[in-house]
């Protein structure tokens, strides 16, 4: 019995639900996690389908939101009350045939308590939960997966098995990398077509090694559109690796830890290993893609890069990479696709309602996925938080008292999500 099963209420938490199936497919297989709108097949009786594959699997991940517990039917009953509920069935096929439930708890909700369950599911409340966090999802997620492995160790031979087959044979067009690291593909990315084109073409173009730097000021989504570009184009590559470049001392242990999925000797100092894996890189066809994220100066990087090889992405604040390639600079949003990124993030937000916000603040992405972020945990209707941004905008930056004068107080309306 072996595999991973995603309980979750698509009106509470689809978005987190989606997440979670792609980046333990990416690391288990899809064949081992189960999420009912990827994993039955159309046609399929999927009350047999559901059941018959919750039963197969070792895991159940209960995904809770802030509406899990008080979504209603017609008649104005809690879902979670009727013994028919899927949710709650699943729920109680799992604790009764001996799966372990994990809650993953998502935007900040607390775990329901004994009293807030029906009975045949009120164990849940005893389960040790994840967080599954906006601003960490990428810590939460390998946390998670982390403790998958604990309760499912086969599940990583599995893996390790099917990466060492795939290491050894010929690869096919289309195949996801053998090895992959970067943050989740981001559900609610818009727009950014044309600039994922140039850097495509710009990569593509060049015979040896070919490093291409995205430049822009903070918050104008650089490193969503790298992490996009990754996504996209990741079955073009074996092997994408993310290195968190903003402390240039964190650099080269980051590099070096390649060294195992490439199959290199492991403990060696950080300069040797970086070394080992360079020359191994080097060595390789144009199948792998590195990216620095967040670089604070070229010299940071240089002595990271293979001499000849795959591609490098850099994203960046700064001035003077293009001594390493072409540097492209990305601006803030088109209005039309900053309309689309608020009500893809808000799906609540009228057209007029999101042009109306996109007016008032801007086409900064961050500034647009803070306010919709604010509106998604207070459910406060648009035309309301339009009124107070108008009226009290003025006291957004007034420094707090006591505070440096340098120092600015971001005003709670445009909250973080």
């Amino acid at each position: 019995m072996s595999g991973v099963f995603i309980n979750y209420r698509g009106e509470d938490s689809d978005t987190a639900a989606v997440l979670i199936d792609r980046e333990l497919a990416a690391r288990f297989g899809s064949d081992q996690v189960f999420l009912d709108s990827r994993s039955i097949p159309v046609g399929a009786d999927f009350v047999e389908d559901l059941l018959g594959r919750l039963r197969t699997c070792s895991v159940l991940l209960a995904v809770i939101g802030p509406r899990w517990l008080t979504l209603t039917d017609a008649a104005g009953q809690r879902r979670i009350d009727d013994p028919r509920d899927w949710i709650r069935r699943e729920l109680v096929e799992a604790l009764s045939h001996g799966l372990r439930v994990i809650p993953v708890l998502t935007d900040g909700v607390a775990m329901p308590t004994e009293e807030d369950l029906p009975l045949d599911i009120a164990g849940l409340s005893r389960r040790q939960y994840v967080p599954l966090r906006r601003r960490y999802t990428s810590v939460d997620l390998a946390f998670l997966i982390e403790r998958i492995t604990e309760v499912d160790p086969g599940l990583d031979k599995a893996t390790a098995a099917a990466q060492r087959a795939v290491a050894g044979a010929l690869r096919f067009p289309g195949a996801w990398p053998a090895v992959f690291s970067g943050p989740p593909r981001n559900p609610n990315f818009t727009g950014r077509d044309s600039e994922l084109d140039r850097i495509r073409a710009g990569l593509v173009a060049g015979t040896a090694l070919t490093v291409q730097t995205l430049r822009g000021m903070a918050g104008v989504g650089k490193t969503q559109t790298v992490s996009e570009y990754a996504h996209r184009y990741a079955c073009e590559y074996d092997l994408v690796w993310w290195i968190n470049a903003g402390q240039p001392t964190l650099i080269p242990g980051q590099l070096a830890a390649l060294a195992k999925p490439l199959g290199l000797p492991e403990g060696l100092f950080p300069d040797d290993a970086v070394r080992g894996v360079c020359a191994e890189l080097a060595r390789r066809s144009s199948d792998w893609l590195l990216i620095f994220d967040n670089a604070e100066h070229p010299t940071d990087v240089r002595p990271m890069l293979p001499y000849s090889g795959g591609h490098v992405l850099i994203t960046t604040r700064r001035s003077g990479f293009g001594s390493l390639g072409p540097v492209l600079d990305l601006d803030v949003l088109p209005r039309d696709d900053a309309v689309a990124l608020l009500q893809r993030r808000s799906p609540a937000l009228t057209s007029a309602d999101a042009g109306a916000l996109v007016d008032l603040l801007g086409c900064l992405p961050l500034a647009l996925d803070q306010a919709a972020g604010y509106l998604d945990q207070t459910r406060l209707p648009a035309t309301d938080y339009l009124q107070l941004m108008r009226t009290r905008a003025p006291d957004m930056f007034t420094p707090r008292p006591g505070s440096p004068a340098s120092g600015h107080h971001r005003h709670p309306l445009v909250a973080d999500p």
